[in-house]
């Protein structure tokens, strides 16, 4: 009896494990914690968001090498925690693998190393408030001098890099699993940038932890999503500690293009991650402090411009940031300068049409930063994140300077000049893409564009805009366009007039001609203004009424010139002044000035001649053949009455009747 107590107790015990393993609770896919059940959720779940450039896809696992590499989600429930595979480490001690997790946007985040890993799972916390939470996992740290533990001296490289981070999934209450990006937290930025370096772009010394590096740093000021890609030692000539590789190696096998040996980051050429929208660089410190050749780091960084272009978009903007000088007590890069900015020249003299690499020089910076470095070479927080402002600026346009608009010696046209922002407080040459000009009648609210003027060899500029309406006053504008990473669109303005030869033109002629531009009772000038701006017509200094005296209209509708009119088109570059008949009967013979004036401060005026008759007003270009027409008529009259005159004298000569004498 006792025998079958005991088998069935076995019985029951075996079928309970046997749940508890189809469960996942002993293969660590699912654990109690506090009082509740958790559960894993695989690395392939569409709610995690995997840092840009940085995470190796072993189908079961994700894999970072570089520090800097993070992880999104956004969750419900009190528990967070990552699944995490500590074969990889092989050597490597668990603690000098330290991740950080940011949760609800908090600045003080929970701190971990896989030391503290049991069961294959990694907690953060068990005891966060019930409901909608996100959560920003960082590798934050790997001890990069690891020799003791390293003895082939190929943890960070070979052999399936030993120094990382492998994650097996996200650890949650069970049943709460993660929300699509977006649900339930901002979601991921579409933009993605891509930042290459040494230890400094690493964040080592940066006690907080790599995240705040300038990398990661600059990278959130921007607002776009990154994959931070720095190792300790690196440079452009000679292998790094862990066996890393030069940046660029002519046979595919630098670290820019590969996760670690043997695992690459690109698929046909192209990263697998998409298309970042900039790429930077930051190398050259251990070149020079290896003194291993200024030319050799020459010719590689032009061809890794070169590979980095074939690996983009034309619209991808390639930033080469100059080692930092003087991030703690030396002059890092004097002597090897030239051989990286003359890599930077080359590849923009041999490719004149790729306007989208950029030379980023912030200068000695020794007097611009904090002395906050961790030694006497790599800067801790507070100077990183003055590094990440001081290129923030440098990425920002500055509006240009003295932008004038001055009439050209023609016609209706003006040229418009101005000169590049000059350094500012800091000494920053700040970055752009051109200048965009533009204009626009000054009454109007469109902006018109005319060209964009690429940046050239000086810092003085000017562009001639043709076609524009004699007289009218104009506005310019001159915008600095952006790089594409800071949206910000600064500008300076003028205004200007265009030259027009005579102020008035008029196509009115006595007679009803083929030229005339309404009735022969009146007068009509064509003025090349827009209505909208019409002030005020004076005759000889007297203010004209309208109606009655005369009427405004846009060029092109019917106008009555006793008579108001229809402004019509009110943008129209162009008015007819229309005197009233009436007016210009009550006028006593001579000659008057028309003056318009317009409510911008500009006037234009002209001349009329009235004659005797008062019937009819004509232009002073007739004056010839009114005089000619007068001559003949005073000849006619003159002739008439020398005729009459001489009847009258021949009728007095003649004798009279005989009469009678007595």
């Amino acid at each position: 009896m006792k025998s079958k107590l005991v088998l069935r107790s076995f019985v029951i015990f075996i079928a309970g494990l046997s749940l508890f393993f189809a469960a996942g609770y002993l293969d660590g896919s699912r654990s109690y914690g506090a009082g509740a059940a958790t559960e894993l959720i695989p690395v392939s779940d569409p709610g995690i968001y995997w840092s840009p450039y940085n995470w190796y896809d072993g189908d079961s696992y994700r894999m970072a090498v570089p520090n800097g590499a993070y992880m999104k989600v956004a969750f419900e429930g009190a528990t967070l925690g990552i699944g995490v595979d500590k074969d990889n480490l092989g050597a490597i001690p668990p603690f000098s693998v330290v991740v950080q997790a940011y949760i609800d946007g908090g600045a003080d985040p929970i701190r971990k190393d896989l030391s503290s890993a049991n069961g294959g799972q990694l907690m953060f916390t068990r005891n966060l408030e019930d409901g909608p939470h996100t959560a920003v996992i960082y590798l934050s740290r790997t001890d990069v001098h690891i020799a003791a533990h390293d003895p082939d001296g190929s943890s960070r490289w070979n052999f399936g890099a030993h120094n990382a981070l492998r994650v097996t999934g996200v650890v949650v209450d069970e049943g709460a699993g993660l929300s699509p990006p977006g649900d339930t937290a901002p979601a991921p930025a579409e933009q993605k940038l891509v930042l290459y370096g040494d230890s400094i772009t690493e964040g080592y010394g940066v006690d907080e932890g790599a995240e705040h590096s300038w990398a990661g740093v600059l990278s959130r000021m921007l607002g776009f999503e990154y994959g931070q890609i720095g190792y300790g030692n690196a440079s452009w000539n000679s292998f790094a500690l862990g066996q890393v590789p030069p940046i660029w190696m002519a046979d595919g096998t630098g670290f820019w293009d590969n996760y670690f040996a043997g695992a690459s980051r690109m698929d046909g050429g192209q990263y697998l991650d998409g298309t970042p929208i900039a790429v930077f660089n930051n190398m050259g410190v251990n070149d020079t402090l290896a003194e291993s050749g200024a030319d050799i780091m020459r010719s590689n960084i032009t061809a890794w411009i070169a590979a980095q272009r074939a690996a983009t978009a034309e619209t991808t903007g390639i930033y080469m940031v100059v080692p930092f000088k003087d991030t703690g007590s030396g002059d890092l890069v004097t002597s090897y300068k030239a051989g990286f900015d003359g890599g930077c020249t080359d590849y923009i003299a041999a490719n004149p049409s790729d306007t989208k690499v950029y030379l980023l020089d912030l200068g000695n910076i020794s007097c611009r930063i904090s002395n906050a470095a961790y030694d006497s070479l790599h800067p801790a927080k507070e100077a990183s994140a003055q590094l990440a402002g001081l290129i923030y600026d440098a990425l920002t346009p500055l509006a240009p300077a003295s932008v004038s608009a001055s009439a050209a010696d023609g016609p209706d046209e003006i040229v418009l000049a101005w000169t590049a922002a000059a350094p500012d407080d800091n000494e920053i040459t700040h970055l752009n893409d051109g200048y965009i000009v533009q204009y626009k009648y000054s009454a109007d609210s469109d902006w018109i564009t005319y060209d964009v003027v690429g940046n050239g060899a000086g810092d003085a500029f000017s562009v001639s805009i043709p076609g524009l309406a004699g007289g009218l006053l104009y506005d310019f504008r001159v915008t600095t366009a952006s790089t594409g990473l800071v949206d910000v669109a600064p500008y300076a303005e003028a205004r200007g007039v265009p030259a027009s030869d005579p102020d008035f033109t008029s196509e009115w002629s006595a007679g009803g001609d083929s030229h005339t531009r309404g009735s022969a009772a009146g007068l009509e000038y064509a003025v090349r203004k827009d209505i909208r701006l019409l002030a005020g017509v004076e005759v000889d200094g007297v203010p004209l009424a309208s109606p009655g005296q005369y009427a405004a209209y846009a060029a092109g509708d019917a106008g009555d010139a006793g008579a108001p009119g229809d402004a019509g088109d009110a943008g129209a570059a162009e008015m007819i002044i229309a005197i009233g008949p009436s007016y210009l009967e009550a006028l006593s013979a001579g000659k008057y000035t028309l003056a318009v004036s317009f409510s911008d401060g500009l006037s234009a005026t002209g001349t009329f001649r009235v004659y005797a008759n008062g019937l009819t007003a004509f232009l002073a270009t007739n004056i010839i053949a009114v005089c000619v027409a007068s001559a003949l008529i005073a000849c006619v009259v003159i002739f008439l009455a020398l005729r009459r005159h001489k009847r009258f004298q021949t009728k007095a000569r003649r004798p009279g009747p005989l009469r009678a004498q007595g």
